[in-house]
């Protein structure tokens, strides 16, 4: 049961860091953060998807934390390991589901164009 409370802090610690990027407390880097084309393109872009993404990532976390806590509560016999697949399962959806949001709302974003790094991302 301690690899499924690992994953709730992996979600929380996602779900902070996303705030961050969302609030302009961390600036876009190539560590830590959604780091997709679009949000690489500029600072705005950066914070649209992560404002974007962050509407996604706060619910998940939520549910991984619910699905944890019931988990433990319950504690099924032998059931262990469905509860850390569901938990891992709702975990990584949620953050490939929080990187195509983050996506889409940074290209909404002038496109980078003006930004000393956009070139960079260019695949045209």
């Amino acid at each position: 049961m301690l690899a499924v409370w690992i994953l709730v802090v992996v979600a929380v610690l996602a779900s902070w860091l996303t705030w961050l990027g969302a609030t302009d407390r961390m600036t876009r880097n190539g560590l830590v953060g959604i780091r997709t084309p679009a949000t690489q393109r500029s600072d705005a872009a950066w914070i649209t998807g992560h404002r974007a993404a962050l509407k996604v990532v706060l619910p998940g976390a939520a549910l991984v934390t619910v699905l944890a806590v019931v988990g433990s509560v319950v504690r099924p016999d032998g059931a262990t390991d469905v509860v850390f697949f569901v938990v891992a399962g709702v975990l990584l959806t949620e953050g490939v589901a929080a990187a195509v949001v983050a996506e889409v709302a940074a290209r909404g974003v002038d496109g980078g164009r003006g930004d000393e790094r956009a070139d960079q991302w260019d695949v045209d």
